[in-house]
């Protein structure tokens, strides 16, 4: 009976494990993507008062740095998996602690080119870090980070305390309210800022109340 568990148990930890085929390419990160993370640390605070006299507080809530996997053509029985390639990803999440909110989180990952088939990767491909963000209610759904391979004109942007002088501007253009079905909420932000070291430092909504951050 022993001798029955022990075999069983060993084909159980057998049918969970990935496979890894030939040595797959890992995909880390490199000195541009570095160049995009921020400064915050977990805990820190970004308040932010309107021109209408309203706060908002966003806490750092987590940055998290893991190594992922895209894998595939698992087993039907032992449900083994190959592992096709592994990438550098960072998220940094944020979480509103005055009132409920709408994921907040900026997320920088490494991506092969669109064009290559990941179960087949040639030697020496080059993968490139790309940055795609979320703002509470902002009604244009995601942040659309530029070609950060690219020179990117960065704005500066001053409050009562300090300037930030790597900001990039996102507009919805969408003058309208947006609501979202699974928060159950309106989204009404249209435009937002964000600072490359410290964060988000601005945002607008579609009726002229603006938000500033205050430190």
């Amino acid at each position: 009976m022993k001798r029955t568990l022990t075999i069983l148990m060993c084909l159980i930890i057998f049918s969970c494990k990935k496979e890894d085929v030939n040595n797959p390419p890992y995909f880390a990160f490199d000195n541009t993507a570095r160049e995009w993370f921020s400064d915050l640390k977990v805990h820190d605070t970004l308040n932010f008062l309107s021109n209408l006299g309203n706060k908002r507080i966003y806490e750092v809530n987590a940055i998290e740095t893991s190594k992922e996997m895209v894998s595939g053509n698992c087993g039907a029985i032992f449900g083994n998996c190959t592992v096709y390639y592994w990438f550098d990803q960072e998220l940094i999440s944020f979480n509103r602690i005055d009132s409920f909110s709408s994921p907040t989180d900026i997320k920088i990952s490494m991506y092969i080119p669109d064009s290559l088939d990941y179960t087949n990767l040639p030697k020496n491909v080059i993968a490139k870090a790309r940055i795609f963000g979320a703002f509470d209610d902002y009604n244009g759904q995601i942040l659309p980070f530029p070609d950060i391979y690219q020179n990117i004109q960065f704005e500066k942007f001053t409050n009562a305390t300090r300037t930030y002088n790597e900001v990039i501007r996102f507009k919805s253009n969408n003058p309208n309210s947006y609501y979202h079905d699974g928060w159950n909420r309106y989204y009404n932000i249209n435009e937002v800022w964000y600072d490359r070291k410290y964060g988000f430092v601005y945002f607008k909504d579609i009726y002229g109340q603006e938000w500033t951050r205050q430190n």
